[in-house]
């Protein structure tokens, strides 16, 4: 009894704090493209060790835009392979400003 006693008077530990993180997709866009800026890479290669599923959606969607506007190109080999990503120059070769 004395030691339910103590265990309600426990203070509960503080929650742990979570990594508070903010992307949005113009920011992602940009080191998509800073990225490929080196050459080509694999998907993966976008993330960090451990991403956050808000990193992994906002990156992703980034992604999609921008092959939509015609500024990275992917291709895959073959089913369950790597995902090579590049940048796609403009017709006069220079990046939109």
């Amino acid at each position: 009894q004395a030691y339910s006693v103590l265990l309600s008077k426990r203070v509960p530990p503080p929650a742990p704090r979570l990594r508070e993180e903010r992307f949005n997709l113009q920011q992602q866009a940009a080191r998509i493209l800073d990225r490929l800026a080196s050459g080509p890479l694999e998907f993966g290669a976008l993330f960090g060790e451990r991403p956050s599923r808000q990193e992994l959606v906002f990156t992703f969607m980034a992604l999609l835009e921008l092959i939509r506007d015609g500024r990275v190109a992917a291709t895959q080999e073959q089913t369950w392979g790597p995902i090579r990503l590049w940048r796609v120059p403009d017709a006069a070769g220079l990046e939109p400003a």
